[in-house]
């Protein structure tokens, strides 16, 4: 009998098992689920077009602008984080850090926040520029002028704004209060390089934004500035407004 018992354990225990196999699979098996959450572009979409007028119409008014700068880094996109489409509505101007090679959504996405009276810039940065050259010498895969460098490189990053609202010329350099009459000159040579392309650039594209940022008093004989829409202060490190050089 004891055998009997165990013999009868061994088979109701294997099929016990068998049933749980075939339970986990059918508890496993995965179903694609599309979940449409509408918005109210979908729910009302004459209460949306009428938002959309408002916004524009405020946007186009005398109003505190406000400037963000969006990590585009990302050309296939996980989350709705990195679409510049799900950026807040009251975004004046969104500077595209990255704006080589934009991605098919991304151009989509510029068209949707344009639609909200958002213009979509991106940032060319002399003292970027200046700081990749310095460290393509030490690495020994740079062997020409900067000069010749900072031209190649405007013409370049200039070439991207076909695709673009505008851009945002970044300038900080050094106070040329406490330069050399030589020390002057050569950063004026290199400020001359810069804006002019810049320059010449805004002549052809009336149209389309331009802005400064950086420090405006480290400018020598510059008249960029009348071209400019607005002007960004470099406020990284400044804690109370008597730490700010120039003021409206």
């Amino acid at each position: 009998m004891k055998n009997k018992m165990k013999n009868i354990f061994i088979v109701a225990s294997c099929f016990a098992a068998i049933t749980c196999f075939s339970a986990c699979d059918d508890w496993t098996e995965v179903e694609n689920v599309n979940i449409n959450t509408p918005g109210i572009e979908e729910q009302d979409p004459a209460a949306y077009a009428k938002y959309l007028q408002n916004l524009v119409a405020y946007k186009n008014s005398d109003h505190k602008v406000v400037y963000a700068w969006f990590d585009n880094s990302e050309k296939t996109p996980f989350s709705r984080g990195q679409h510049i489409s799900d950026a807040p509505d009251s975004l004046d101007v969104i500077s595209m850090m990255y704006p080589a090679e934009l991605a098919a959504f991304e151009l989509v996405d510029m068209q949707t926040v344009h639609a909200k009276g958002t213009k979509v810039v991106y940032t060319i940065s002399f003292d970027k520029i200046q700081k990749e050259y310095t460290e393509k010498v030490k690495e020994g895969t740079e062997t020409g002028s900067f000069d010749t460098y900072l031209k190649s490189e405007m013409d370049k990053q200039i070439g991207y704004a076909g695709s673009f609202d505008g851009m945002i010329t970044e300038y900080k350099g050094n106070n040329p209060i406490y330069m050399s009459a030589e020390q002057k000159a050569e950063a004026k040579k290199y400020q001359d390089i810069f804006f002019s392309a810049v320059s010449t650039w805004k002549t052809a594209n009336a149209d389309k934004l331009l802005t400064f940022q950086g420090y405006p008093e480290n400018l020598i004989e510059q008249t960029i500035l009348t071209n400019c829409k607005h002007i960004i202060l470099a406020t990284d490190n400044v804690t109370d407004d008597a730490q700010l050089s120039v003021f409206a």
